[in-house]
């Protein structure tokens, strides 16, 4: 004999999220991060690689990341991917 196969009650999706309340539900993201927040780059060269950024950076008074963010927007210019709206990241410096 087969048993015969209930069809599922209709619970509903339930409440939609809340801002500012944590939710059990991970795709229930309604707050976007920050885009100007600085975040970590997973990025491990070799020390002497390092130590050469750093020592660049002193001579020219700036800093390792104001450089590694212009290096890589210049590459990425330069193979054509239009930076437009990344160029702020890079601001003059300002004397």
């Amino acid at each position: 004999m087969v048993a015969i196969v209930k069809k599922p009650s209709a619970a509903g999706k339930g409440e939609p999220p809340k801002r500012g309340s944590a939710s059990p539900v991970l795709g229930n993201a309604t707050e976007k991060p920050d885009p100007h927040k600085r975040v970590p780059l997973n990025f491990k060269p070799e020390s002497r690689f390092k130590d050469a950024l750093d020592d660049f950076a002193h001579q020219h008074k700036t800093s390792s990341t104001r450089i590694m963010i212009t290096a890589v927007l210049e590459f990425m210019e330069r193979h054509g991917t239009d930076i437009g709206d990344l160029k702020d990241l890079v601001e003059p410096r300002t004397k």
